[in-house]
């Protein structure tokens, strides 16, 4: 934002420096911590019965167990514990 401060101080004609420093002020009061909030793609998501492929890129959140492989999909099953799943 000091950037803008310093090109506000250009503006030469005091209506529109006024009016653009009180909607810089407004936009610095939106922004939170300092922080930008970017679109962005997420990380990940969850997509059951989704085909993968090699070379995908996959997330496992628990310790599975393959099982069966039929025309590009695979079974997984929970691996079995001594705490019955």
């Amino acid at each position: 934002m000091a950037e803008i401060d310093d090109l506000l101080t250009q503006v030469d004609d005091e209506g529109l420096r006024s009016q653009l420093k009180a909607s810089i002020d407004n936009l610095r009061r939106q922004l939170r911590f300092g922080l930008v909030f970017e679109r962005h793609l997420p990380e990940s998501i969850r997509a059951y019965n989704a085909r993968i492929q090699p070379l995908d890129t996959v997330q496992i959140r628990a310790e599975l167990r393959l099982f069966a492989v039929s025309s590009g999909l695979l079974s997984v099953r929970p691996c079995r514990r001594a705490w019955g799943w």
